[in-house]
């Protein structure tokens, strides 16, 4: 693959909000409860001699589904989630702000793209 797309759709919705938020996001026990699923299901696909093998995690479109806008720091901090990925048959891991419409990149986790949060009523 020489190149990923990471396309937004249009999706709009009506919210009115009167509270502050400091932090929102997943942790890394919630991390892992959603990668380990698909890498216990992965080895099935090492079954089928496919040669490489991407994992993809997208973030939610609602707010509590949201993580913290600088996220790699935090990421590299999760010992447990980089001890289960760099077990894995996984060669590389994406997380996908959704909203932000930035994609961290493990091993290291890089940041890819600039953070720009999503409208989500049309103007």
């Amino acid at each position: 693959m020489k190149k990923f797309y990471f396309e937004q759709v249009n999706c709009y919705i009506t919210w009115e909000w009167n509270h502050i938020a400091s932090f929102i996001g997943l942790s890394e026990s919630e991390l892992i409860n959603v990668a380990k699923p698909k890498i216990d299901k992965a080895t099935d696909y090492r079954k089928s001699h496919i040669e490489k093998l991407w994992l993809i995690i997208v973030s939610g479109v609602k707010l509590s589904q949201t993580m913290p806008v600088h996220l790699a720091d935090k990421l590299n901090s999760f010992e447990q989630l980089d001890s289960l990925l760099m077990a894995s048959n996984s060669e590389r891991v994406f997380l996908c702000q959704y909203q932000l419409g930035v994609i961290y990149e493990w091993p290291k986790w890089i940041k890819i793209g600039k953070e720009r949060l999503f409208r989500t009523i049309p103007e």
